[in-house]
């Protein structure tokens, strides 16, 4: 027996018999100790992939919406939920306003806090990102700049079709066996036209600062590790980043409030003779309560995600308990779905205008938020795994 030595060097620690035996054979067949202990050790250990962090935060993200969302489409009272329809009824406008302001301006109003947010955000992204071909980094800088000058236009013409028009703003309700009631909304309205002036100034300003840094060729920050940049340079540098930073968050705001002002619109009540709600907007209790408990889930394991280990049971765990929020996403995207069909296929009251765009938010985010899961659980847990062995 010229393998005992070996065996005596490799059982030392093991307690039961039937693991003595395997190791005994393994030191027979050579070696064995060094390279199967760096093979156990790299196998107990789990590495996620440099794309696993912006699934996770991305995932919370969209599920802390979907809790928002529920939480503000549930009714006054939360804990006291009420079955409702998922569709809005709102008197139709006769003038072309809403809440006592132009639809067209509200609509230029929204498209240019979009196309502001996502044009400001992309220039940053640019700006950090490693173009090798130079001729198709400039190329995307001017691009970006010329649509931050649009932005800047579409703010103005805004700016204009609402100053002055401030005191017009109103939010009434009403049944028809009630009084017609209106509260004024000027304080909405002031906020939009001012902040219609700030993104026009601030992305005049983002659009011209990257038109002249890519000119220069100083947009980037890349070619600034292969020399050093000239003092005018970086305080140019700072200026459009400030300048891009005030257009997003001036973007943002605008968009908050034309949201705000859009929902001052007036409602429609449905009825009875005795003055008693029919329908009221909303969702069915079930639908409600499996989208807040599928949020619950989904959001306290992408915590636990964040937690910093390396243990590779604990990452199939977690991987397992993704597959079950995707599973549960899944199913509220459907109960929801089959809950705005029926909305659609009831009749409108007449009088009436009957929209289901807002409701439609829940089931976007659940949708996005399962696919991205199981994109996660496969790009990490069954390709990574595949690459490692």
């Amino acid at each position: 027996f010229g393998w005992l030595p070996c065996c005596e060097q490799v059982q030392h620690g093991y307690v039961f018999l039937l693991s003595t035996f395997v190791t005994n054979l393994a030191c027979m067949e050579g070696d064995p100790t060094l390279e199967d202990s760096k093979e156990q050790e790299v196998w107990r250990h789990f590495t996620y992939s440099k794309w696993a962090l912006p699934c996770i935060l991305g995932v919370l993200f969209l599920f802390v919406g979907v809790l928002v969302v529920t939480i503000l489409q549930s009714g006054n009272n939360v804990w006291d939920l009420q079955s409702g329809e998922p569709r809005e009824m709102t008197v139709p406008s006769e003038d072309g306003t809403e809440a006592g302001v132009s639809i067209a301006a509200g609509h230029l109003r929204l498209a240019t806090s979009l196309l502001g947010c996502s044009f400001a955000l992309a220039s940053e992204i640019l700006f950090f990102l490693h173009v090798s071909a130079e001729q198709l980094r400039v190329r995307l800088n001017v691009a970006m700049g010329i649509c931050l000058v649009v932005v800047g236009t579409l703010a103005a013409v805004a700016f204009a079709l609402d100053v002055g028009r401030e005191d017009n703003a109103e939010h009434c309700e009403g049944t028809a066996h009630a009084t017609r009631v209106c509260q004024p909304r000027a304080g909405l309205a002031i906020g939009c036209t001012v902040f219609d002036f700030l993104v026009a100034s601030s992305s005049f300003t983002a659009g011209g600062l990257v038109l002249a840094l890519t000119r220069s060729g100083d947009w980037s920050r890349w070619p600034w590790m292969e020399r050093a940049p000239s003092r005018h340079a970086r305080s140019g540098r700072g200026a459009a980043h400030m300048a891009l930073a005030c257009t997003l968050a001036c973007s943002l705001a605008l968009l908050i409030l034309t949201l705000l002002l859009h929902g001052a619109r007036e409602p429609y009540r449905d009825v009875d003779a005795y003055n008693r709600s029919v329908s009221v907007p909303g969702w069915p209790v079930h639908c409600s309560l499996w989208r807040g408990v599928t949020s619950a889930w989904v959001i306290f394991v992408a915590v636990c995600n964040l937690i910093p280990t390396e243990s590779r049971v604990m990452a199939y765990v977690l991987a397992g308990l993704h597959l079950v929020g995707a599973t549960m996403a899944a199913t509220a995207f459907g109960l929801d779905v089959a809950a705005l069909g029926q909305a659609q296929r009831a009749p409108c009251p007449a009088g009436a205008e009957c929209q289901a765009g807002m409701f439609l938010a829940p089931a976007v985010l659940e949708f996005v938020g399962a696919l991205l899961l199981v994109v996660h659980v496969g790009r990490e847990f069954w390709f990574g795994v595949r690459r490692q062995a």
